[in-house]
């Protein structure tokens, strides 16, 4: 669902680290694919389904953010043949005064 709109932090702190989440996987066409990169290893996708893993990136602010993280790839092989894709998401992180939680 990430591909629906803008998620993200709009409190971030310079130093603290935050995670981010790269859209879910779906197979749409008639045979198996294995993701072989996003970053974080193998997963398998059967074919006409969605994948019961996803991946996400652990990010930390190290200074000012001036964009959202946008385009999202992932790696992946079918049939023997190796491809590439490229899919819109988009998480913006912005810094902010820190949140307090008071004790109730």
């Amino acid at each position: 669902m990430q591909s629906a709109g803008d998620i993200g932090y709009e409190h971030a702190q310079i130093g603290d680290e935050y995670w981010a989440a790269l859209p879910l996987t779906w197979n749409v066409s008639d045979e198996d694919l294995r993701i072989t990169r996003a970053e974080f290893g193998h997963v398998k996708v059967k074919a006409k389904s969605g994948a019961d893993h996803y991946y996400i990136a652990r990010i930390k602010v190290t200074g000012p953010v001036d964009e959202a993280l946008k385009d999202c790839r992932y790696w992946y092989d079918q049939d023997g043949e190796h491809y590439r894709q490229q899919l819109d998401c988009s998480t913006i992180i912005r810094l902010g005064p820190p949140i307090v939680y008071d004790d109730v």
